[in-house]
């Protein structure tokens, strides 16, 4: 008998291959669904606000605020607290660091049904709970070091926000993350669901701060690739394409009536979800 998940991308690829085309957040997403079958796929690719993310918004006052020199990094974890983002494994890492005598001081953003859990497993960690605006800029800004071990993004914005922040990320080789990583230039690449390595990989950053800076200068570049004028260029070209209108035609006070409602039944375009 044929298995639900068989049959739920049965679906999938006569209900997407009637479409003109996917979008797909991430490479690696596009490639899952060219491998199940889904025809006419691209990329459209989230961006980020390099403005509202930016180096300018550290707060030397704020890390002192957790007790933290300018000598000691900052480990950064921003996400919700549910078990998906593999929190165990992030747990565990900091264990692994902590016996190893490694200098840090990890700071978790976010809020969750898991954090009492993590409070608990991670009484030397700092909680902020939910932030948004300013608060998370400064966050960032204040912090050296993005680590985040989910194997289950299909994108991983908050690896663009790390980067516009200046931080190199430590990632793992699963989902879309790994997309935005490029191993030892932006970041490192840890193997996925493997806490020492993971933990290893952080440690390299943490013993040498000139590298870690050179990554954090690196990742810094990355992020303007990534900002939204580039990635809706891209995007509007696809419509183009799709459409046979040239992109001055387009009213550019209505953004998301790029196409007509009789084109829109040609089309059929269909976009990916990012997680």
């Amino acid at each position: 008998m044929e298995s639900i998940e068989g049959l739920g991308w049965k679906y999938l690829q006569w209900f997407y291959n009637r479409c003109a085309v996917t979008y797909a957040p991430s490479p690696s997403a596009a490639h899952a669904l060219r491998t199940h079958g889904i025809q006419r796929v691209e990329l459209w690719q989230r961006g980020i606000d390099t403005a509202g993310f930016s180096p300018s918004f550290r707060n030397e006052e704020l890390r002192s605020s957790i007790g933290v020199d300018e000598k000691t990094p900052i480990l950064l974890f921003v996400a919700r607290l549910v078990k998906e983002k593999d929190i165990d494994d992030l747990v565990a890492a900091a264990h692994l660091l902590e016996q190893r005598g490694s200098s840090f001081k990890l700071v978790i953003v976010g809020d969750g049904p898991e954090r009492e859990f993590m409070q608990r497993r991670l009484p030397n960690a700092h909680f902020t709970g939910y932030l948004f605006g300013r608060e998370l800029s400064e966050w960032y800004a204040s912090s050296d070091i993005f680590v985040f071990p989910s194997t289950t993004e299909t994108f991983g914005n908050v690896i663009l926000e790390a980067f516009a922040s200046g931080l190199p990320a430590v990632t793992v080789d699963s989902g879309g993350v790994a997309d935005l990583v490029t191993d030892g230039i932006n970041g490192f690449i840890a193997r996925g669901k493997d806490p020492a390595d993971f933990s290893e990989k952080i440690n390299i950053l943490i013993e040498n701060h000139d590298f870690m800076k050179r990554l954090g200068f690196q990742a810094k570049l990355s992020s303007v690739d990534y900002n939204w004028n580039a990635v809706n260029s891209k995007l509007i070209s696809s419509y183009e394409r799709l459409t046979g209108k040239p992109r001055s035609d387009y009213n550019r006070r209505r953004p998301f009536s790029l196409i007509n409602q009789s084109q829109h039944k040609k089309a059929m375009v269909s976009a990916g979800e990012s997680s």
